[in-house]
């Protein structure tokens, strides 16, 4: 077996040596968060991701969640269930609930602000409050945009100020804002949606810059499709090509972004990804993001080139998909007339 020369393995390895420690340089170093007895507030949490998320952090040891959501009787329910899963763990706990519109600003200030005054201080905020109703353009009035505009990014803006003063006096956390796969890949169906994530993701970056001096940590978590009642509502109205661009990523169960989103407070990361499609589009659309750790760092940089070429086969299918379903409703249209 022939060996590597010495001249030659030296500066193979010392080029190695120099390029991983650069990126440990260049990566944040996020001491690991220990979720127990901790102070929760999730909003958008009486279901789907929300939820999932609290039920988690239950049984990791969180002390006290408040779940925020506009419907009084899906409040009713999911706090009974977090009860139920609460006890079953026999840890110390109080499950609290708020019905609130994320996108009123006043209301938000007064639901984080009673939260805090009751149990002290909020350790870590989840803003999954969203909602989606995929169409083409031409099928979406102009009062949905705005509509879409004012709950998934307002509404996230909201919910992150009203928590920022407790953050930044208390100077340490956690904020995780879920933003969506739509966010990073805009595909048709989602005029009205996909922009909305794309601005949360802008804030997220922006946001992570101004806390970080108060040792407050923000990630933002970019789901594929989830199985919740939001999915079963977008079916109702999805595109034909919509659906057969998103189908190629799957459908994951709540749970799974639920536990991504928990090791991803427990261990730092900045972009909170699910499924092989999520780690192509969170390396290739790194862009200006932080180095969340080493790993991450090192992947984006080292993988971007290979995830681009990859995700411009994907961007040429979904133009033959887009191409094919316009077709077909045009052939559907002839023979109508």
């Amino acid at each position: 077996m022939t060996l590597i020369p010495l001249w030659v393995a030296i500066p193979i390895v010392v080029v190695v040596l120099i390029y991983v420690g650069l990126l440990w340089f260049l990566s944040e170093k996020v001491p690991n968060f220990d979720l127990k007895a901790k102070n929760v507030l999730i909003t958008g949490g009486s279901s789907g991701i929300g939820l999932a998320t609290a039920r988690l952090l239950l049984k990791e040891g969180a002390k006290n969640i408040a779940i925020v959501s506009r419907k009084q009787s899906l409040l009713d329910e999911a706090k009974a269930q977090l009860e139920r899963l609460g006890a079953e763990t026999g840890n110390e706990f109080n499950i609290y609930s708020y019905s609130a519109d994320v996108s009123d600003y006043k209301a938000m200030v007064e639901v984080t602000t009673q939260f805090v005054n009751t149990v002290g201080k909020i350790d870590i905020l989840i803003a999954s409050a969203g909602v989606s109703r995929p169409a083409l353009i031409d099928d979406i009035p102009f009062e949905e945009f705005e509509w879409m505009s004012k709950v998934n990014y307002l509404g996230v803006v909201a919910t992150c100020k009203a928590a920022i003063p407790f953050f930044k006096s208390q100077q340490s956390g956690r904020i995780v804002i879920i933003g969506s796969m739509a966010g990073l890949f805009g595909i048709s169906g989602y005029s009205s949606y996909a922009p909305t994530k794309y601005a949360v993701r802008g804030f997220a970056e922006v946001l992570f810059m101004e806390m970080k001096p108060f040792n407050v940590y923000v990630s933002i978590c970019n789901p594929p499709d989830v199985d919740t009642p939001m999915y079963k509502e977008e079916m109702k109205t999805k595109p034909q090509e919509c659906i057969e661009m998103s189908a190629g990523s799957g459908l994951f169960p709540a749970e799974t972004l639920a536990s991504d989103i928990v090791n991803g407070i427990k261990s730092y990361k900045f972009f909170i990804q699910t499924g092989f499609d999520g780690f192509l589009l969170g390396v290739l659309t790194a862009g200006a993001m932080p180095g969340a750790n080493l790993l991450d760092t090192f992947t984006s940089v080292t993988f971007a080139s290979l995830a681009r070429f990859i995700l411009l086969f994907v961007r040429k299918d979904f133009d033959s998909i887009a191409k094919k379903c316009h077709l077909e409703r045009q052939n559907a249209e002839k023979k109508k007339e």
